[in-house]
């Protein structure tokens, strides 16, 4: 089974971490009768979209975070994504904040959080 929630990208370029709030209450509502998680993070144009998927039974619980990308070089972008995952993080997606930045999307276990 697969949602979406669906968010301005004003909004998550203005308050990050308020989506990121959002996106784990629904995660969590959803939790009683079945889990959900952050699978994936689409764009297009100002529409930000977050694909909610059912979570397996007995996968840990993972956090979300929205960082800025500090080197999005075509050099730099794949080392950064390596030392996330490195330190347990897994790409979810990036959003084009439109001003020549990007956010990157990650997940990581709860304990990490």
């Amino acid at each position: 089974m697969q949602k979406i929630s669906s968010f301005s990208l004003a909004d998550v370029v203005f308050d990050p971490q308020a989506i990121v709030a959002a996106l784990d209450r629904t995660c969590r509502a959803r939790a009683a009768a079945e889990p959900f998680h952050i699978s994936a993070v689409c764009q297009a144009g100002e529409q930000v979209c977050f694909i909610l998927r059912k979570t397996p039974p007995g996968a840990p619980a993972e956090a979300i975070v929205i960082v800025p990308v500090t080197d999005s070089t075509p050099a730099g972008f794949p080392g950064e994504l390596f030392d996330r995952w490195s330190h347990g993080f897994n790409a979810l997606g990036v959003i084009d904040t439109g001003q020549g930045n990007w956010l990157a999307v990650y997940s990581h276990p709860r304990t990490m959080a």
